[in-house]
């Protein structure tokens, strides 16, 4: 039994012990001593300490007949121990008549006296076990459902990275390929050089779930250097974020998914030179951040992706109720994906 729970039942049981030396020196002119008082009353109602833990014990599981009885075995054990003991704490500390019985007889006629209270102890008793039980139980649950969600977050995240790495891996070393084949290798030794930060990164942030904006940027600025190696005169990034939204928390690999397929679906697939912007901005006590694209746009029946699906479900596992994602076509052609997420302080 921990401290804490310890001290809240012996407060618990003190208390009809407190209102009980109150009463007595109320009733009888002049006042017995405090010291008195509480001696005889307090220690009878501490025998119901350990007949409430092992009530709790027992309620764990749904009563069968055997644990009916040991309960009202245990509840019986409690009354006759307050007696008991409310017979020695009168020998003890007072005059009483009752002091003056042998013990026997004593215990009997105060645990005759008692049943009323004691029955209602009992039925205290069995409610503040029948909840602190419930309690566990549902602390359990929540526990195992948050276990449950986070594996299953981490479990998603680790196949958006299994899915994603090799595939920066392969365009990576094509690109670099090119470059060396066309004798550009200070090119290529820059690109390499993104590539290896780029993997650092996704090193760096482990089994992290949460990281700050500043970080998402980062990665998503790799990325794009090497897609913009692969397709020099294709691609021109702009990126609008704030400064200080830049310690903001998001989920990690948010923003890579999102851009990889504004390149994939909307850029790439046009000819003419293509413009990809990404920003950030408060929105109320939201995070909105905007990825956008002036390639050829959504088809008007949008089917989402293995890597938006992934963003979608995350960010329900993450931010329940509290969040959005939405694809839709801009006024002067291509895609917005807009995010909006809670505004938090740190990652």
């Amino acid at each position: 039994m921990s401290g804490k729970r310890a001290v809240a039942l012996l407060a618990i049981w003190s208390l009809p012990g407190l209102i009980a030396a109150v009463q007595l020196r109320a009733l009888y002119p002049p006042p017995p001593p405090l010291f008195y008082s509480l001696a005889w009353q307090l220690p009878p109602w501490w025998c119901w300490i350990p007949a409430t833990v092992a009530i709790e014990a027992l309620l764990v599981e749904r009563p069968g007949a055997r644990r009916l009885l040991a309960l009202a075995g245990i509840i019986l054990a409690a009354a006759v121990a307050h007696a008991g003991v409310q017979y020695l704490t009168s020998r003890l500390f007072t005059d009483q008549p009752i002091a003056k019985t042998r013990p026997i007889v004593g215990t009997a006629i105060l645990l005759q006296k008692f049943v009323l209270l004691d029955g209602l102890a009992a039925v205290c008793t069995l409610a503040w076990a029948r909840g602190r039980n419930a309690e566990k139980r549902l602390e359990a649950q929540q526990l195992a459902a948050s276990r449950l969600e986070a594996a299953l977050s981490r479990a998603q995240l680790d196949a958006l990275r299994g899915r994603l790495q090799p595939h920066f891996l392969f365009n990576s070393l094509n690109a670099i390929r090119v470059l060396l084949r066309q004798d550009r290798a200070d090119e290529g030794e820059r690109l390499i050089g993104r590539l290896s930060d780029l993997l650092r990164l996704v090193l760096r942030h482990g089994e992290r779930a949460v990281v700050p904006l500043r970080e998402e940027i980062a990665f998503v600025e790799h990325y794009l250097h090497i897609q913009r190696a692969r397709f020099p005169d294709r691609l021109s990034v702009e990126l609008d974020v704030p400064t200080e939204l830049l310690d903001a928390p998001v989920p990690s690999l948010l923003l890579q998914p999102i851009v990889e397929n504004a390149l994939e679906h909307g850029v790439l697939p046009k000819i003419e030179p293509s413009l990809v912007r990404l920003s950030a901005r408060r929105d109320g006590s939201a995070l909105l951040l905007e990825v956008t694209d002036d390639g050829i746009g959504p088809p008007t029946q949008v089917e989402e992706g293995t890597g938006l699906r992934n963003v979608r479900e995350r960010l329900a596992h993450l931010y329940p109720g509290g969040h959005a994602l939405e694809l839709t076509r801009a006024p002067s052609g291509g895609a917005i994906c807009r995010v909006r997420l809670p505004l938090r302080s740190e990652a």
